[in-house]
């Protein structure tokens, strides 16, 4: 079990093997798309250090989201949910999948492009977003024109 003090309210956060929406994986696009019209399976890790490849965890008390570089848990940044949203000019795009839809689509061995035609991934497991060392814009759409939520970077201090 992996556990997590809240950056934003200090809520622990404890991450199990069984589902419980904390956890999420977030691909770049660019990654997904070196990916798409072949018969690779979608990658399931990426060298540390690569921006291509985050773990995310969601506080589920304030909704606070800190993002790692891989499976490793070198932590990046955390932010909060915000209402201002301000479109960033530069920013990576990503999709981001809950962790045992991840886990799904890893071990049944999908492609990128069977994933896409498959359709049945169409939940509030799957999200794309625009993220920058100052915000984490969540979408609806592959186009990203249909925001969700607007999160900010918070400050926070390395232990």
């Amino acid at each position: 079990m992996a556990s997590l003090k809240c950056s934003q309210c200090g809520f622990g956060i404890h991450y199990h093997d069984e589902p419980n929406g904390i956890q999420y994986i977030a691909i770049s696009q660019e990654l997904w798309n070196s990916f798409s019209g072949t018969d690779k399976p979608i990658v399931r890790y990426v060298l540390d250090g690569n921006d291509d490849f985050l773990c995310i965890w969601k506080c589920p008390e304030c909704g606070c989201i800190h993002t790692f570089k891989a499976y490793r848990a070198i932590f990046k940044q955390a932010y909060i949910p915000c209402d201002d949203v301000v479109i960033p000019t530069t920013a990576r795009k990503y999709l981001i999948f809950i962790d045992f839809l991840f886990e799904d689509i890893s071990e049944r061995g999908l492609t990128a492009e069977t994933f896409a035609i498959s359709g049945k991934y169409r939940t509030d497991g799957f999200f794309y977003a625009m993220i920058t060392e100052k915000e984490i814009i969540l979408y609806e759409d592959e186009h990203y024109t249909k925001s969700l939520k607007y999160f900010t970077a918070i400050e926070t201090k390395t232990e």
